[in-house]
């Protein structure tokens, strides 16, 4: 008895350690054919700021599908090099909301030392970013008829000029031309398809205007032009005939009398900020990605008839 007592219990041993081999074996080819895991170094989560650009978006600089805009694109890399991820939102009155109690803004674009809204005791500016290239436009036609010429700022005295908002101050025009308040034919506006139509309905002398930005809205509203339509703003897309329009392929002359224009930078109210964008600029520039970037928003074509652009730079994705 004791014998049968003893082999059962050997056999139960023996099955329980058959039994155990078995499961360990079996957990081991399985785990021979899993695909290996792969460490993978996760790039640090970038911090999310704002950065308020104009009012307004100014193609080809900020695009107006907010997607993408050469001055942009050079602030968003330069940004996200040095560790941020920018939230652009365009903003009315942006220095002052920059400085606004618990204002959520932590830089503004499109500014420099000119700027009177922003005081060093605010923030602080950056680096270069980019210099607009502005430049006094008229139609050769109308300039003939007329017999005026521009060689210089003192010749706009008398003229009808259209430009942008805070040119005056941008470009020195009181230190050549007195008070603003005392040049009523002198007009800033922030509409720039609306100033290239009013060129060519002769309706102003001489249009003042970055290169680039020209070029795009004669590109958008040429077939308008053409057809001697004016775009009525207050009517989204709605047109009406005008007669009195100069011919499109009447030349323009461009006089580049403002020199070398001073380059735009963003000013933000945090030091470190600020310094870690200067940073990232630079890392651009060594990489050549600075220049990269401007050359996908390449020069207006010419001026024998007018300028254009090669392509809609606006609409190509990135």
């Amino acid at each position: 008895m004791k014998l049968y007592f003893h082999i059962i219990i050997l056999l139960l041993t023996f099955g329980l350690t058959a039994c155990y081999e078995s499961q360990q074996s079996m957990q081991s080819n399985h785990v021979s054919h899993e695909s290996p895991t792969i460490q993978t170094i996760s790039s640090p989560k970038l911090k999310e700021i704002i950065v308020a650009a104009p009012s307004v978006p100014l193609p080809p600089y900020f695009c107006r599908n907010e997607k993408k805009g050469l001055e942009k694109d050079i602030i968003k890399e330069a940004f996200e090099a040095s560790g941020y991820l920018p939230q652009f939102t365009h903003k009315k009155g942006r220095e002052q909301k920059l400085v606004e109690l618990n204002s959520k803004i932590a830089c503004v674009t499109t500014v420099n030392e000119t700027s009177k809204e922003l005081s060093p005791n605010d923030g602080y500016f950056s680096e270069d970013i980019i210099a607009y290239q502005d430049v006094a436009i008229t139609l050769k036609i109308r300039q003939e008829h007329k017999q005026f010429k521009i060689e210089n700022i003192e010749n706009l005295r008398g003229l009808t000029v259209e430009t942008f908002n805070g040119a005056y101050r941008h470009l020195g025009f009181g230190s050549v031309l007195g008070k603003k308040e005392n040049n009523r034919r002198f007009h800033e506006h922030s509409g720039k398809a609306s100033q290239v139509i009013l060129l060519y309905r002769g309706r102003l002398d001489v249009l003042i205007i970055d290169k680039r930005v020209f070029a795009y809205f004669f590109s958008t509203y040429k077939e308008h032009i053409k057809e001697k339509k004016y775009y009525r703003r207050k009517k989204f897309k709605s047109f009406e005939p005008i007669k009195t329009f100069y011919p499109i392929e009447d030349a323009i002359n461009v006089h580049p009398i403002f020199g070398e224009n001073k380059p735009y930078k963003i000013f933000c109210k945090d030091e470190k900020v600020l310094n870690d964008f200067n940073q990232g600029l630079v890392t651009l520039k060594n990489s050549g990605r600075y220049q990269q970037i401007i050359d996908e928003y390449p020069e207006p074509e010419g001026q024998q008839n007018y300028m254009t652009l090669k392509d809609d730079v606006c609409d190509t994705e990135n």
